[in-house]
């Protein structure tokens, strides 16, 4: 799973396969290209984050009803990322490419 943290507005979300998603501000978007593994992200404050989707479904399994969450790992992605197009100056398409 990949997501989008907008270093100006603090907005954290999701991308999708089918439509470009954008942060609060603007400052940050993302979409999956249809090969459904590979990214485009883009904006000046766009930083990609990761979950080992593996740790993240055990988690989900382990749900407790109090007390402290279950923990699984993510991570903020290195700046040169094999499944990642990043395009940091150029604003959201309207349309989904790739």
């Amino acid at each position: 799973m990949k997501l989008v943290y907008c270093a100006s507005c603090g907005d954290i979300f999701s991308i999708h396969f089918h439509h470009v998603k954008e942060c609060l501000c603007g400052d940050a978007w993302g979409f999956y290209k249809k090969d459904k593994l590979n990214a485009v992200i883009g904006g000046s404050s766009a930083i990609p984050l990761g979950f080992l989707n593996a740790t993240f479904n055990k988690a989900k399994q382990r749900r407790r009803k109090q007390g402290w969450g279950s923990r699984f790992t993510a991570f903020v992605m290195p700046l040169n990322t094999p499944t990642i197009e990043m395009r940091p100056s150029d604003k959201a398409p309207k349309n989904v490419s790739g």
